[in-house]
């Protein structure tokens, strides 16, 4: 022990310090671990340390550098040697990478020079550690390495700041690409489409000008385009630029080296080459491209290509284009080929829808005796092929023929029961018609519909029905209506007249409303409902004046100026006791009137004996003319007890006897003629 004391001394007094560090750093025996270990007894050194740490490190020993370093203070150096510790177990397969990670991070924490920044970065770099490549970047101002490995963490944002930042300090046609490519990936295609129209000019490579034209492209910039598709490369992107500018031919050049047949078409088409379009459709797949090729084969009128698409899919059960097949047989007037084809069809599968278009053939040809030999083939005809062959019939008024296609079919539309209605009708079938009318007016409302129907219930004599029918659609039709008052009014359900609610009601409407209220004696009513009516219906106005006579109302001297009838105007002048004008219009109407009733209105309107008595002479001329008026009772009465008054003994005498001898109650006239002849007696005796 003295000895090595002793050697120590020596060493430390033959080396300066820092050349004994050297020497002992440079050595990795263990010899110089020894030595080391020996000085750190006498002389602890921290520096020394980390030197006998590194050589545990080298020599494989672990856990005696762990210890040491264990016992130093937290820093850059210290956990520089765990990660050479953590570095060497992960090579050996000790550990994992998330050690390595671990320890860098912690190194990066206490790293303050741009030598240890950038230590940590190539090892970071070499581990693949993205996310610290970054973080150390920042502190070492590498842009270029900062910009990619930003966009390699999708940190695009912070990719687009420091790309703006360069490109504007100084322009850099790569950072431009890059910066240009973000902002499309951010969808920021304003600003894009911005600095692209600011920088265009500056770009020199071909790269350079495929960002141009993705950018014009997706930005619709026509200038960028039409500045770029000529330099650029990318066929892909011409192909969109020369379509976008509509250079149909560069653009078919470019297809032609492609097998993109489908695109190739559509460009032609574009160009309005449609015969090149449907070559390239059908090279591309007619059954891909069948929606297309159709409508082109149509338009260049190539029958035989469609005839030949048409056939083969209805061959293979694709129905929807039978329709289509059965037009083209028609419009080129391929009738026999369809005929033979669709009967072929038929034969083998017995279907009914190729009956349907071989009816459409044969409609087509006008050949009516094949069509009728057609429907009995049918097991279900259907409704149109019914119609036309009962149309047939019907055109050779067979009826019942007609009646009997129809039958076959069941149908719940509104035009089979119209035509079944039509038939019965024909055929007289009252019952029949009846249940047709019924179920169109379940269908749809037609006002004549339901009037017809009203009539059929009438002409059966089922006037519940008939009544039915009216009280739940007369709003459907005036007739409706018509129909309905009149009935409700003849059976005197005024209520039902009184208590109709309908929007707009017609003029007839009133005329059984009047009606109502003069059987009701609702007088006051009626006079209001006149004043209303007056002026809007003027045809109410003579009955108003009627009313207004009958009443013995004296108002009507208000309306002398409105009255065109003569004969109210005699009647008013009458009730008004204007005798003057009254004399003049009587003296007119006695030589042509010949209305008893109106006659007797005027001989009641006056009380002047003169006009009464003329009225009455009048009345007595038209009796000796027609005796047969006194079978009326009103003027059998009034006739009689005026002609007490009026006539003479022999006039009463004749009388009496055509009573008698026409039974017209003659004891109760031949009673009235001795009383008024007993008064008379009296009467005589009492003046002498």
């Amino acid at each position: 022990m003295a000895f090595v004391v002793i050697f120590i001394i020596f060493l430390l007094a033959a080396f300066p310090r820092n050349t004994l560090y050297t020497m002992i750093k440079n050595d990795n025996s263990e010899t110089a671990v020894k030595y080391l270990q020996n000085i750190l007894k006498f002389y602890p050194s921290s520096k020394l340390e980390y030197i006998l740490a590194e050589k545990y490190i080298n020599l494989g020993e672990f856990k005696k550098a762990e210890q040491l370093l264990k016992k130093q203070k937290d820093s850059y150096q210290k956990f520089y040697y765990e990660y050479l510790i953590a570095k060497r177990k992960y090579f050996n397969k000790k550990s994992g990478i998330s050690e390595i990670k671990k320890f860098l991070y912690t190194l990066f924490e206490y790293a303050k020079k741009d030598k240890q920044f950038e230590y940590i970065y190539k090892e970071a770099k070499s581990f693949n550690l993205l996310d610290l490549e970054f973080e150390t970047l920042k502190h070492l101002h590498y842009t270029d390495e900062l910009i990619n490995v930003a966009l390699a963490l999708k940190k695009y944002k912070t990719a687009l700041r420091y790309l703006e930042s360069e490109v504007n300090k100084k322009f850099n046609e790569n950072y431009f690409i890059k910066m240009e490519e973000v902002l499309l990936y951010l969808k920021e295609n304003t600003l894009a489409n911005l600095y692209a129209r600011q920088f265009y000019k500056k770009i020199k490579t071909k790269k350079g000008f495929d960002t141009l034209l993705r950018v014009g492209l997706l930005t619709k910039n026509t200038k960028l385009i039409r500045f770029s598709v000529d330099r650029s490369e990318n066929k892909e992107l011409k192909l969109q630029a020369y379509i976008n500018l509509k250079r149909y031919k560069d653009a078919v050049k470019i297809l032609k080296n492609t097998d993109n047949y489908y695109l190739l078409a559509e460009v032609y088409l574009w160009n309005k080459e449609y015969d090149k379009a449907l070559e390239y459709f059908i090279k591309d797949g007619v059954k891909k491209n069948i929606k297309i090729v159709i409508p082109l084969a149509m338009y260049l009128k190539k029958e035989s290509l469609l005839l030949n698409i048409f056939e083969d899919k209805v061959k293979r059960g694709n129905l929807k284009y039978i329709k289509e097949l059965t037009y083209t047989y028609i419009n080129n007037a391929q009738f026999e080929r369809g005929i033979k084809f669709y009967k072929k069809l038929y034969q083998r599968t017995k279907k009914d829808l190729f009956l349907v278009e071989l009816f459409k053939i044969y409609y087509a040809l006008g050949d009516d005796e094949k069509v009728l030999k057609l429907a009995d083939e049918f097991r279900r005809i259907p409704l149109d092929v019914a119609f036309y062959v009962s149309n047939i019939y019907i055109s050779d008024m067979n009826y019942k023929k007609a009646y009997e296609v129809m039958k076959k079919i069941k149908s719940d539309t509104y035009q089979y029961y119209s035509r079944m209605y039509y038939l019965s009708d024909k055929l007289n079938l009252i019952q029949d018609k009846i249940k047709w009318l019924k179920h169109m007016n379940e269908i749809k409302k037609e006002p004549q519909t339901i009037y017809e129907l009203y009539l059929s219930y009438l002409n059966e004599n089922n006037i519940k029905k008939a009544y039915d029918v009216l009280e739940k659609n007369y709003m459907y039709s005036n007739a409706l209506l018509f129909e309905y008052l009149k009935y409700t009014y003849k059976n005197k359900n005024y209520k039902a007249i009184l208590s109709l609610n309908i929007k707009n009601k017609p003029e007839f409407y009133y005329e059984f409303l009047v009606k109502v209220y003069n059987d009701l004696h609702k007088y006051e009513k009626l006079d209001k409902l006149y004043q209303r009516l007056i002026y809007k219906y003027p045809k109410f106005r003579n009955d108003y004046f009627w009313f207004l006579l009958d009443r013995k109302d004296k108002r009507i001297a208000n309306y002398l100026n409105q009255i065109k009838d003569e004969n109210i105007l005699l009647g008013a002048y009458l009730l008004l006791n204007k005798k003057y004008e009254a004399m003049k219009l009587l003296k007119k109407q006695l030589k042509k009137q010949n209305n008893i009733n109106l006659l007797i209105q005027y001989y009641y309107l006056t009380n002047d004996e003169k006009i009464k008595f003329m009225l009455f002479r009048r009345i007595d001329k038209l009796i000796t003319r027609n005796k047969k008026i006194l079978k009326n009772q009103t003027y059998r009465d009034f006739y009689f007890y005026n002609l007490l008054h009026y006539g003479s003994y022999y006039k009463i005498k004749k009388i009496l006897n055509y009573l008698k001898s026409h039974n017209l109650n003659y004891k109760k006239y031949y009673a009235l003629y001795l009383d008024y002849m007993r008064a008379y007696e009296k009467l005589r005796r009492f003046e002498r």
